[in-house]
């Protein structure tokens, strides 16, 4: 089973619009299922890379969009704002509130939970990939550190699951919508293990 170790910040409910509660009004996701799978989406891109450069993540930060739901016995609990298939319009403004998590990868990161390749894969991969390259040809320079940062929004699916959309440049009617953001700190393997030796 995937672990991480959790930043003092796990969790720090951001009231965007005040103290007052918004209630939901559009389609909704489990926090417990997002984060899941955004944690195997990132751990997949750990990868198999070149032994000589090897990019790694060091750390990830992931700010989620959420909104208040109040169930039949009034209680009231929080779930991802998500995009519906076909839905013309999002969560109103005032009712999306905001879950930040700061998360480090363990020793037994390339363990998943089971979901992958659920749309921030490709993405993250392809600037690792990219990087390298430029990296590995002259002038050769060291690379110190990569930051990566995503805005996505949660998708359902036809068979009613759900997947992360990158948001692509031109595609205004997504502002219409909650999205998200997926920040990843990257460095050389070598820098890395260097840090570990020397705590």
């Amino acid at each position: 089973m995937l672990r991480v170790k959790l930043g003092l910040t796990l969790i720090v409910l951001s009231l965007v619009s005040g103290l007052s509660l918004g209630y939901a009004e559009g389609l909704t996701f489990s926090v417990e299922e997002i984060v899941r799978a955004v944690k195997d989406e990132v751990m997949a891109a750990q990868g198999v890379e070149s032994a000589d450069f090897k990019i790694v993540i060091e750390r990830f930060e992931l700010h989620l969009a959420v909104v208040a739901v109040r169930n039949s016995k009034s209680d009231v609990r929080f779930e991802v704002a998500g995009l519906e298939v076909g839905a013309e319009d999002g969560f109103s403004k005032g009712t999306i509130h905001l879950v930040k998590l700061k998360m480090t990868p363990s020793q037994d990161s390339s363990v998943t939970t089971g979901y992958s390749n659920l749309g921030l894969l490709p993405a993250i991969r392809q600037i690792k990939t990219n990087i390298r390259k430029a990296c590995n040809v002259m002038p050769s320079c060291h690379l110190n550190s990569l930051d990566l940062e995503l805005e996505f929004a949660v998708e359902q699916t036809d068979d009613e699951g759900f997947r992360f959309i990158v948001i692509e440049a031109g595609r205004l009617e997504y502002k219409r919508y909650a999205t998200h953001r997926l920040m990843i700190h990257m460095s050389l393997a070598e820098k890395v293990d260097s840090i570990q030796q020397s705590s």
